[in-house]
């Protein structure tokens, strides 16, 4: 799959190949049809260390179809389509922890 990553700062995102994730316990995968950055991600590029070479995978809205699902994850309480996905409480925590939402 695609990815904006962010691998330096003072530098422009790289759009590059990246394994798909599988997801784990509790965690859904949605296939994008549309993303987009915003102040969340500037805000990452502006405070953050970039934990690994391998960069943060920026993107932090968009929407498209669930395409799998982790353990223990109730598929009836998801749309099949997800209109909207917005970053959650812990955003800043993760970013700082080189996970992205």
């Amino acid at each position: 799959m695609k990815a904006a990553l962010f691998k330096e700062k003072n530098s422009p995102l790289r759009v590059e190949e990246v394994a798909k994730p599988i997801p784990v316990k509790g965690q859904v995968l949605v296939k994008l049809h549309a993303a987009a950055l915003n102040h969340r991600d500037l805000w990452i590029q502006n405070e953050q260390a970039i934990p690994s070479a391998s960069g943060i995978i920026l993107g932090s809205d968009g929407s498209g179809i669930i395409d799998s699902v982790g353990e223990a994850v109730d598929e009836i309480k998801y749309f099949p389509l997800l209109r909207s996905m917005m970053p959650l409480p812990e955003w800043k925590q993760a970013a700082s922890l080189g996970r992205s939402f």
